[in-house]
């Protein structure tokens, strides 16, 4: 046989044996499962990982009950528990990812404080917490449920209710506002009006872009003169001033809930209802155009009703779904990978209630190779943290 033969007959096989080479499959692990006592139960907000650790929230739980701030080793699972809600000053029942600046860590309770929630900010070293804001239910807002946003000293958030004391029961229609760190200074940025022209009930976290705030409303927005189904927005700043981009009308998604991600001038983000069968999408915002495009549409056996965040990896969009999926009869969620340039979603894990957990919320986190998160329940009930590798 010939050298070049040879090489022929190696090329050949060596391409064989590349394409013989099964899709490594995807990899799930429970990595800590909460039991509702003093480790907490029910964390509905997504994971922050830092130096090596992963740090979350839990809604209930605790020595007093009312939720509290972990710290958990992925390489280990051994969890601490970094502080015990007492639903006095400190506030009550967490909801949301904690964000982290110069080992602080900055987060809301959606009640306590004065009943209506509190932002607070916590050293986790010390474990000492401070109250950076105690909400009233008036003018600065009321239910602070979306992750804080930190930029250059400020904070932006928002609370769902408060602010114009109308809309449901007199609850209030929602605000943004801001902390200036320095200062403590709080200001109302917007208080959503009560005719419902720009969207109320802001449950979304803001996004700074070029000097914007983007950001979402669960409700909302007018079309022909109808309430529909929630807002996209854009809100200066230094101005105050609010731009909706976007008005949702239930067929392109119903309650945009969670928060937005950007990349290369597009905003993508979910909505928990609508779409053709009412589950859910998963949506793509052209800035420039102010064009929506529907990139999935849930059926329910893909997953229902996303909450939280997507985040963005390598070109491909990682989320959630709190319901849905082919795991257990209760619908009990899904992880799921979506490429937006093609619209095709792959489930990467079917939650089935058992010790895998049931119901992931709040939004993914990636470190070195892998996807970590939470579900609102478990084995045991209340909750458990997970990591998958695809």
């Amino acid at each position: 046989m010939s050298v070049a033969t040879r090489l022929s007959v190696c090329l050949v096989l060596g391409a064989a044996l590349l394409f013989a080479i099964p899709a490594q499959a995807v990899t799930f692990q429970t990595l800590y499962t909460f039991t509702g006592s003093d480790d907490g139960g029910g964390p509905t907000g997504g994971l922050l990982f830092e130096n090596g650790m992963l740090y979350g929230t839990t809604y209930s739980g605790g020595e007093g009950g009312k939720g509290t701030i972990f710290e958990l080793d992925p390489a280990t699972g051994d969890l601490t528990t970094l502080y015990a809600f007492t639903g006095g000053e400190d506030g009550a029942n967490p909801t949301t990812s904690l964000i982290s600046r110069n080992g602080v860590l900055y987060g809301t309770t959606r009640y306590g404080g004065a009943g209506f929630g509190t932002v607070f900010a916590l050293d986790s070293d010390s474990g000492d917490l401070t109250t950076l804001h105690t909400f009233s239910g008036g003018e600065d807002g009321a239910q602070p449920v979306a992750t804080l946003l930190f930029k250059k000293g400020t904070l932006f958030g928002t609370a769902a209710l408060g602010g114009v004391q109308s809309c449901e029961d007199d609850a209030g229609c929602g605000v943004a506002f801001s902390i200036d760190l320095a200062t403590g200074g709080f200001a109302t940025l917007f208080a959503f009006p009560d005719d419902l022209s720009d969207g109320i009930y802001p449950e979304s976290s803001l996004l700074l872009k070029k000097g914007e705030l983007f950001g979402t409303t669960d409700t909302g927005g007018i079309e022909d003169g109808e309430q529909q189904s929630g807002t996209l927005f854009a809100l200066d700043p230094a101005t105050q001033a609010l731009s909706v981009l976007h008005v949702f009308t239930g067929l392109d998604g119903q309650a945009p809930v969670g928060g937005l991600v950007y990349k290369k001038g597009q905003l993508y983000g979910t909505t928990e209802g609508g779409g053709p069968t009412s589950n859910g999408t998963v949506f793509q915002f052209d800035v420039a155009s102010g064009t929506l495009t529907t990139l999935h549409a849930f059926d329910g056996t893909d997953g229902r009703d996303p909450k939280d965040a997507l985040i963005y990896r390598k070109g491909k969009l990682y989320g959630v779904t709190l319901g849905g999926g082919t795991g257990c009869a209760k619908n009990c969620g899904t992880a799921f990978e979506l490429d937006p340039a093609t619209g095709t979603l792959t489930t990467l894990h079917n939650f089935t209630g058992g010790a895998d957990g049931e119901q992931p919320w709040g939004s993914l986190v990636y470190v070195k190779g892998a996807f970590y998160g939470t579900t609102v329940l478990g084995a045991d009930g209340y909750g458990t943290v997970f990591e998958i590798k695809p």
